[in-house]
């Protein structure tokens, strides 16, 4: 297996992870849905006239008013649960992007570069990007406001038109969606950036023990990548430079800090190792008089001796 191979299954194992919180995501707001359609089919059921809900009925005892709150901690308990599954999977992420580069570098190499079990505060730093002018939290509670509101107006719409309870249901799914749909793009950009970083945090610790090698911009190229982004494949930097395009700048995909660039990026960083510094020796085991660094070592193999 060669480097470019290695940091194939590297991504194919983050990619894993990402669609495993994209999964978990999806079901939350299927479950979120279902809670508000039942509040909506039971406020049909116990106030509707002839099928439909007035306002005047509504407005006795606080219906309406108990029902919009009930909606909406259906959509504080989603938002909850997004946080805790875009966090998680930052971090998930950060780490095994972190340690599929390692093992890529090392066994390419055949040089132990000094990996370890990764800093936890670099693991809490990568949860939040440092050039996000709003960061991945608001943007979440930002979402689930828009989305109540709208959900409210749906309702509001829906007894004010004399609607029945499918089309007033209708219209309430599709703002949800709306919704579970931005949710979605969050953690999908939130992961990516993930991916990077931990590709990126990797790289500085192999060029700190004398690594010498060029980072390349690896594009999707398909109909979904963006014109820039497609100038950027295979643009090479040293360790320390940024990629750039158009004026713009970025140490890794998805760290250009504008949405433009940023949002729906699905590009991935990946090494050419040119050389060691001649400081840089290959460790050997003093029993066996063989490299501790094995070339075809399975990534398991080397996280087991390595990390564990």
């Amino acid at each position: 297996m060669n480097l470019d191979d290695k940091f194939k299954q590297g991504e194919q194992a983050t990619d894993k992870l990402e669609q495993q919180a994209e999964k978990e995501l999806i079901n939350a707001y299927k479950a979120s849905l279902k809670d508000i359609r039942v509040e909506l089919s039971t406020a049909y059921e116990k106030y509707a006239i002839a099928g439909v809900l007035t306002m005047a009925e509504m407005m006795k005892y606080g219906r309406l008013v108990k029902l919009e709150k009930a909606i909406a901690d259906v959509v504080k308990a989603v938002t909850f649960t997004e946080a805790k599954i875009t966090k998680k999977a930052i971090r998930d992420i950060f780490s095994e992007s972190y340690y599929r580069t390692a093992f890529a570098l090392e066994t390419d190499a055949e040089v132990a570069l000094g990996f370890t079990v990764i800093n936890p505060k670099a693991v809490e730093a990568a949860i939040l990007s440092p050039l996000d002018r709003i960061s991945w939290p608001e943007r979440v509670k930002d979402n689930a406001q828009v989305m109540v509101k709208q959900i409210r107006e749906e309702i509001t719409r829906g007894i004010i038109q004399g609607n029945s309870y499918d089309k007033t249901a209708k219209a309430v799914t599709e703002r949800v969606n709306v919704g579970a749909s931005k949710a979605l793009r969050i953690v999908q950009t939130e992961t990516h950036r993930a991916v990077s970083q931990g590709t990126q945090a990797s790289f500085e610790q192999a060029a700190a023990k004398g690594l010498i090698f060029k980072r390349v911009w690896v594009s999707t190229l398909d109909g979904r990548t963006r014109d820039s982004h497609r100038s950027l494949d295979g643009q090479k930097v040293d360790i320390d430079q940024p990629f750039t395009i158009r004026g713009y700048t970025a140490m890794y995909p998805g760290g250009f800090g504008i949405a433009s660039e940023d949002i729906n990026c699905r590009c991935t960083v990946r090494a050419e190792i040119e050389g060691m510094e001649p400081t840089l020796r290959r460790a050997r085991d003093e029993k066996t008089g063989k490299n501790k660094v094995i070339k075809n070592t399975t990534y398991q193999e080397w996280y087991n001796n390595t990390v564990k």
